[in-house]
């Protein structure tokens, strides 16, 4: 199946338009975001799950995460600073009221993961994590929900809870 998609993240830092060719195995799932590192590197999130990395062939490769089912997750974003260190932001999927967010870690090119789940803030319900950010390997962002962004000054391991300015109720 050959598809056409186009990202543009809130932070607006980069539009990606590529062609993207899946087996059928992927299909039924939905592509959210398709991330560029290089000319030999590529990396795409979806629904239920669906992380998928392409290291210099037209083939993709499924990658798995220790310590979570995938399959219970929907994945919006991914960002990579370099061909190791990169996030990706998801929400728990199946049940509309919950939107947990997900925050995925890697610093070896997807081998190992180090997974968090940031607590909203105190009488805001879960918020899903839609768009992922980083400046370097210890400044980034996440958009979440409508009002929130999130930021870390740690390489992601801890988060800050901001609301949007002009976003307030």
């Amino acid at each position: 199946m050959m598809s056409r998609l186009m990202k543009l993240g809130l932070f607006g830092c980069a539009v990606l338009v590529c062609t993207v060719s899946l087996s059928s195995s992927h299909t039924n799932r939905n592509l959210n975001c398709v991330y560029r590192v290089d000319k030999a590197l590529t990396w795409a999130v979806g629904d239920s799950g669906l992380i998928l990395k392409r290291s210099g062939s037209p083939a993709w490769d499924t990658v798995d995460v220790a310590g979570i089912v995938q399959g219970d997750w929907d994945f919006h974003g991914v960002f990579f600073l370099n061909s190791n260190i990169g996030w990706v932001v998801g929400e728990k999927n199946g049940d509309p009221n919950s939107h947990l967010g997900i925050v995925l870690k890697t610093t070896n090119g997807g081998q190992t993961w180090f997974i968090s789940w940031p607590s909203p803030p105190p009488g805001v319900g879960a918020i899903p994590f839609s768009d992922v950010h980083f400046v370097n390997q210890r400044h980034g962002w996440i958009s979440a929900g409508e009002k929130y962004t999130l930021r870390t000054n740690d390489g992601g391991y801890t988060w800050v809870w901001m609301l949007a300015q002009g976003r307030g109720e």
